[in-house]
């Protein structure tokens, strides 16, 4: 590719200063004067010829440097695509031996996982290898320890209710037991008592004392229906709070997989948007390219079919209409 060299940006700066500095002593002093008219109107175009060939050759070197951009990136990419395969596949060697030697290392915790595992070995299901304890790191660990601790400790809460209501039972029974005890000792001292008063008296003694024993026995079984029904809404409340539980865990965890595979999903859309994008205005400028180079190919032939050369370039005018140009030769000039 042609070198990029600002100093082929022709017409000079001297050279312009000249023309523009020819052009101020032109003035007009009678505007029905032609002579001074067409001074002027011969200047402007020359100045006007300038301009457009400074554009046109801006936008020539321009359109180079893009091609040379153009160049320079797909160069960077057929070196990079040399380059990155072998760096990843480095990349992921050393992850693995980073992941080998953390396992490693808490090979010498082994006796201290096993140590702590013992006191859960009634809530695990199964063996746990030693590559099993190898894998996890000391958070994974500890999440399966507390995990363990929590299900010995629902484990021995059932059990200790089991125990805490045969304790409640049997205490009820014996006084149960002792009342009924109590009162027939009482009923029986009574009777001793009044053994000699009315057998009328002795029975309405009776009497009171049996209801004092189904009042009793009533009682105990409303506080024992009462206190089964307060064990029974307590275990189905925690139930509850155990269902709502995981459910909102299993809610939020499909919410976040949703979220991730959205987020995917968007940017997959994204990037393939602006790959086809990217690729339609390249294409457009190509396009754009190649029509303008065609345009400028097929003028430069033109002007030189006619007798225009950079050196003479003063002794043309070129009117522009639309997409039309029709070329004009200077036939004179006199300076009066």
């Amino acid at each position: 590719m042609e070198k990029l060299d600002i100093e082929k940006f022709n017409p000079t700066v001297a050279e312009i200063q000249k023309v523009v500095d020819d052009g101020k002593s032109i003035i007009v002093t009678d505007f029905t004067d032609k002579g001074q008219i067409k001074l002027v109107r011969d200047q402007r175009l020359k100045l006007k010829d300038i301009r457009v060939n400074i554009t046109k050759q801006g936008k020539m070197f321009r359109q180079q440097a893009v091609d040379f951009s153009k160049a320079v990136i797909s160069k960077e990419k057929e070196l990079i695509s040399l380059v990155e395969p072998e760096e990843e596949r480095f990349s992921v060697i050393e992850d693995q031996a980073t992941a080998f030697e953390k396992r490693e290392r808490r090979r010498e915790l082994l006796p201290k996982r096993r140590s702590r595992l013992i006191d859960f070995k009634d809530v695990i299901d199964g063996e746990i290898s030693d590559d099993m304890l190898l894998d996890m790191d000391g958070a994974e660990f500890e999440g399966y320890c507390n995990r363990l601790f929590a299900e010995k400790n629902e484990r021995n809460r059932i059990e200790l209710e089991a125990k805490e209501k045969a304790i409640f039972d049997e205490k009820m029974r014996l006084l149960r037991e002792q009342e009924i005890k109590e009162a027939e000792d009482r009923a029986r001292n009574e009777e001793r008592k009044r053994r000699i008063e009315r057998e009328n008296e002795a029975e309405r003694a009776r009497d009171e004392e049996r209801k004092r024993t189904d009042k009793a026995e009533s009682d105990l079984k409303v506080q024992r229906e009462r206190e089964d029904q307060e064990r029974k809404e307590r275990i189905e409340r925690e139930e509850r709070e155990r269902k709502d539980r995981a459910e909102r865990e299993e809610r939020e965890a499909k919410e976040r997989a949703a979220a991730i595979e959205r987020e995917a999903k968007e940017r997959v859309e994204r990037e393939e948007r602006e790959r086809k994008e990217k690729a339609e205005a390249e294409a457009k400028a190509e396009a754009e390219r190649k029509e303008k180079l065609a345009k400028d190919t097929k003028y430069q032939e033109f002007l030189i079919a006619n007798g225009w050369t950079k050196e003479k370039a003063s002794e043309f005018y070129v009117e522009v209409k639309g997409n039309t140009y029709s070329l004009y030769k200077k036939i004179g000039e006199i300076t009066l």
